[in-house]
């Protein structure tokens, strides 16, 4: 059941019977009130013991004098508020840290009911009482990669913790500004979800579009609905009715049904897709589990608007194609306005050995400061490993504002700008992304 995620209801089935008794004649098998009630709720407790005695190992470690730096010297927790189809509440929590010897381990810890108001006290109060039931240590510095939800932004604001926005949910923010701000896209992502919905709903009309494939020796693909909170879910779409665009057009013509798209649409449909796809990529490279993603948010960021200068320079791309790569570069700009100068986000490159300084070149201030940063963030690391006591920031941990050098600053502001920055860095905040 635990395993499989099986129904209670499993032992009651013939199937499973019939098994077990030729299995096991002798073995009475309980009912399943029994596993609801006790045996399901005790695996999950003993399991739950387990893995809080391995968490607990692996960041404060053996807690003895002998090695001091043992544990984790940071980690980092992601949570989000949802609902699910049936109207109920929840809200995840998600552990993140790195071992002493350098293994990445995520866990799933909790995914529990959250039926009072999401207010920023009730989800603080929620994520406070699930670091105290999986006894997460406090005394390191602890980190919180969140949607942009205000109530969530507001909770982490008013916690110790260190608050990190998440780079997927601002780039799928960024292209919903962007499909707002060009005017037709929203009309033809509506007509091609009613095209999907009609061929989801009607068999008889889906059987027709696959034997229109068959006729043509193509492959029977299917249709792919769009997800309304995952951008990356109407591209997907898109690119599958473009896929399927013959074989719609011809049932339209035949039967005439449901409205087809008009080749203008069509047009915009491919611009689309010739846009987006390679955005599309990089929110999978950014959402990975097994590997650092951090440092990767600079480069993917300049590569998408290197993507989309050269597209709008190419003389060969005009029209809609154009329009829309400027609103999107405008509004990728407008949600990541200082994504080259955030400290976290230069430290975590600098210190990938795919990137280092690449990047930085055109600011030779920025780069130096990098490293005198690094420095100082080793020394007081160093420091705070041993004493195993964080030292606290009188501005507010979170704060994702806090820059390097900017790429106009001058050799007098550059020293004076080094030196505020340097102590804001010398918190063991960024420790998580080394």
């Amino acid at each position: 059941m635990a395993i499989d995620y099986q129904p209670y209801s499993v032992v009651e089935n013939r199937g499973f019977r019939e098994l077990m008794a030729v299995v096991e004649p002798r073995y009475q098998l309980p009912s399943r009130t029994t596993f609801s009630r006790h045996l399901l709720p005790e695996l999950y407790n003993k399991t739950k013991q387990a893995l809080v005695r391995r968490i607990t190992s692996d960041l404060v470690g053996p807690g003895d004098d002998a090695d001091p730096c043992s544990g984790c010297p940071a980690f980092s927790f992601t949570t989000d508020c949802w609902t699910s189809s049936a109207m109920d509440p929840y809200i995840s929590f998600t552990l993140s840290y790195l071992t002493s010897d350098f293994i990445l381990h995520a866990v799933a810890l909790e995914n529990k009911p959250l039926k009072c108001s999401h207010t920023a006290e009730a989800i603080l109060d929620s994520l406070e009482k699930s670091m105290e039931s999986w006894n997460l240590p406090q005394e390191i510095p602890v980190f919180c990669v969140r949607d942009n939800g205000k109530n969530i932004k507001a909770a982490i604001r008013r916690s110790e913790w260190y608050d990190l926005a998440c780079f997927a949910h601002t780039l799928q923010l960024a292209i919903g500004d962007a499909k707002a701000a060009c005017d037709g896209v929203e009309a033809m992502l509506t007509k091609c979800r009613r095209l999907v919905t009609h061929y989801h709903h009607s068999c008889v009309a889906s059987s027709r579009i696959n034997s229109y494939q068959r006729a043509r020796g193509q492959p029977e693909y299917d249709f792919i609905a769009a997800c309304p909170t995952r951008w990356n879910s109407d591209l997907a779409m898109v690119s599958r009715l473009l896929v399927l665009k013959e074989s719609v057009a011809a049932d339209i013509a035949a039967v005439g049904d449901v409205e087809n798209l008009t080749t203008s649409e069509w047009k915009m449909a491919e611009g689309f897709e010739a846009i987006l796809k390679p955005l599309d990529e990089s929110t999978r490279d950014s959402c990975g589990e097994k590997y650092p993603t951090r440092s990767m948010i600079i480069p993917l960021i300049f590569g998408m608007t290197e993507n989309l200068q050269k597209f709008i320079a190419d003389p060969s791309n005009r029209g809609f194609g154009v329009t829309f790569a400027r609103k999107l570069l405008a509004c990728i700009r407008g949600r990541f306005p200082s994504y080259q100068t955030a400290i976290p986000d230069c430290l975590a490159t600098f210190l990938d050995p795919r990137f280092k300084a690449l990047l930085f070149h055109a600011n030779p201030n920025a780069v130096a400061y990098i490293e005198e940063s690094l420095k100082e963030f080793g020394e007081h690391m160093i420091k705070a490993a041993t004493t195993r006591h964080a030292t606290v920031s009188q501005s507010h941990p979170g704060d994702e504002n806090q820059s390097i050098v900017p790429q106009s600053a001058s050799a007098s502001s550059t020293t004076s700008t080094s030196v505020t920055a340097s102590q804001q860095l010398s918190t063991p905040g960024t420790s998580s992304f080394s």
